[in-house]
């Protein structure tokens, strides 16, 4: 494709209430996970992962969805010019089979409609609910590419916002036995965050260096989900991370490090392992591989959004094992994603990614 830079970004995890200090946690191992789920006894309090917050952001599931959203996008909303012509919207809640109880008795589009408003957004009528979980994140940069090329919007804004810390989601996982508990080392850890991209063609809508360079992106389905009766052997996300690295016009040699959403569960693991043989072909001493769920938990559908940020950051800063990165995210029913992300231009009239520009600084 051709290549989406990313102007802005904007997080709220339990590790931190911005994205770069949530990418700053991750990097020093911080883990905010502990035992804060109370279950009937004899059983132990289950492992759980919060975002800091006061009760009154709390007070009902839904609300509590639109705060974590809406101070995400306020922080990648923020630091961008003003623009009066619309922009793309696109927001990934919580699947629709899961009956999240933050969505209950609304239409889902109007989620969108009523985060635009909290941050008085024109939006395009483009602009819509990604219903695919967190992979459908990488499809959402497909469309937005494809609106900026007809120069219908100026800068898209793409993101993901779950808690799976209520009682239906908690009770939906244990009843399957994919919760992390006693008897069960091999599960995952409920979680909550919200995070958001805003993207562009030109590079130039925000007074500050792109953090990154989008280079290329895919997706395809995997037959065999996380509910089905058979483990997966990497065959949609195999795919879906080769679709990208050919859409990026690289090689799989050129890839420095990878950021999954891999959640500690046993078809995650396996997951991972056989689409990484699949994928990775050349002889490397070691592929680096950053998983974010180890100090958040599994944050729903935010962790796509999430995994490009912080390998965006992370090559910004200098820290990274290399320019390149694929961040690869599995949805829970079969949409499969990936994302090539490299360094942004820095040339003149540029300061480096993520401070001003020379041209903008007085």
């Amino acid at each position: 494709m051709s290549t989406l830079y990313l102007e802005s970004c904007g997080a709220v995890t339990p590790v931190g209430l911005d994205s770069f200090s949530t990418c700053a946690a991750i990097r020093a191992g911080i883990n905010r996970v502990s035992y804060s789920i109370p279950v009937p006894p004899p059983g132990e309090p289950l492992k759980a992962a919060r975002v800091k917050a006061g009760r009154a952001l709390r007070r009902t599931p839904r609300e509590w969805l639109l705060n974590l959203a809406s101070r995400a996008l306020e922080e990648c909303v923020g630091s961008l010019r003003p623009s009066i012509r619309p922009v793309a919207l696109f927001v990934c809640p919580p699947e629709p089979f899961r009956q999240h109880p933050g969505l209950e008795g609304i239409p889902r589009q109007d989620f969108v409609s009523m985060l635009a408003a909290r941050h008085g957004l024109v939006l395009h009528q483009g602009s819509r609910v990604l219903d695919g979980g967190a992979a459908s994140i990488f499809e959402a940069l497909a469309a937005a590419r494809e609106l900026l090329a007809r120069n219908a919007i100026t800068r898209a804004f793409i993101g993901g916002v779950d808690s799976l810390l209520n009682d239906t989601d908690i009770e939906r996982l244990r009843k399957v036995h994919r919760l992390h508990e006693e008897g069960n080392p091999q599960g995952l850890i409920p979680g909550e965050a919200a995070a958001f991209l805003c993207v562009s063609r030109s590079g130039r809508e925000s007074p500050y260096v792109p953090l990154a360079a989008l280079r290329g992106a895919g997706s395809a389905h995997e037959p065999h989900t996380v509910g089905g009766q058979h483990y997966s052997v990497g065959e949609g996300l195999g795919k879906a991370v080769r679709l990208a690295i050919d859409d990026a016009r690289i090689s799989e040699a050129e890839v420095s490090f990878v950021v999954s959403n891999h959640n500690g569960e046993r078809y995650a693991a396996w997951e991972t392992t056989f689409s990484h043989a699949r994928i990775y072909r050349t002889r490397r001493e070691r592929l680096p591989v950053m998983y974010p769920a180890a100090s958040m938990g599994d944050v729903g559908t935010a962790a796509a959004a999430l995994s490009v940020i912080l390998a965006g950051v992370a090559v910004a800063r200098g820290y990274a094992p290399g320019t390149t990165a694929i961040c690869e995210c599995r949805s829970e029913e079969s949409l499969r994603g990936a994302c090539v992300v490299g360094p942004s231009r820095a040339s003149s009239p540029f300061s480096a990614p993520g401070q001003r520009r020379l041209a903008d600084q007085k």
